[in-house]
């Protein structure tokens, strides 16, 4: 092997090694605040693996160099998107609940979803809209304010079912993973905020 070619082949096993070993150290860091936002909560396990997936799904189209520039910041702005994501599909599923037969035959199911929808349509939707935005410009406090005004929804929507003399809702896992979501999105801008305030 001519030395020109050994030193090349050299150095391109040692940056891929650093670009791994970057993107590792970078990435545990970033799972670290999953971590964090799971301490506290009643089930810790439950929120860390939804946590980590949610991290999953945001760089898995990323190569590993840009793994090792991912930011919490951007992971966090991802987590936002996968809980509007989940807004729309709920308002979808809901949709298509009122326009079962059987579900209509039952008054009180009808006027649940209805009141369900309408929160989803007035509320989370637009609101979802504002958190978007908000982040572009960095503005994570309003972000905040209405991230939990969606959270707000599910809430909302499950207390009406309850009311019903504990009519079992059909929106319970739905419901849940978007109060979830939104509470891991307002740890991640949390910590976000923190470590805006130390530079």
């Amino acid at each position: 092997m001519k030395p020109a070619s050994c030193f090349f082949s050299l150095f391109l096993f040692f940056f891929t090694f650093h670009v791994i070993t970057t993107s590792s150290l970078n990435l545990n860091s970033i799972y670290d605040t999953c971590k964090i936002c799971a301490k506290d909560e009643p089930n810790p396990n439950e929120k860390l693996s939804l946590c980590k997936t949610s991290i999953d799904e945001s760089i898995k189209h990323l190569n590993q160099e840009e793994k090792a520039e991912v930011t919490r910041r951007f992971v966090g702005k991802n987590i936002t998107r996968i809980l509007k994501s989940n807004v729309n599909e709920t308002m979808k599923h809901i949709q298509g609940l009122l326009g079962n037969k059987k579900v209509n035959n039952n008054a009180a199911m009808t006027t649940c979803l209805q009141n369900c929808l309408e929160l989803h349509k007035d509320v989370a939707k637009p609101s979802m809209g504002k958190v978007l935005k908000y982040l572009q410009t960095k503005n994570y406090q309003e972000a905040m304010v209405e991230i939990s005004a969606v959270m707000n929804v599910p809430i909302v929507c499950e207390d009406g079912f309850k009311d019903m003399n504990g009519l079992a809702s059909p929106l319970a896992n739905r419901n849940g993973r978007t109060f979830q979501l939104g509470s891991l999105a307002l740890c991640f801008l949390d910590v976000i905020q923190g470590e805006k305030a130390l530079n």
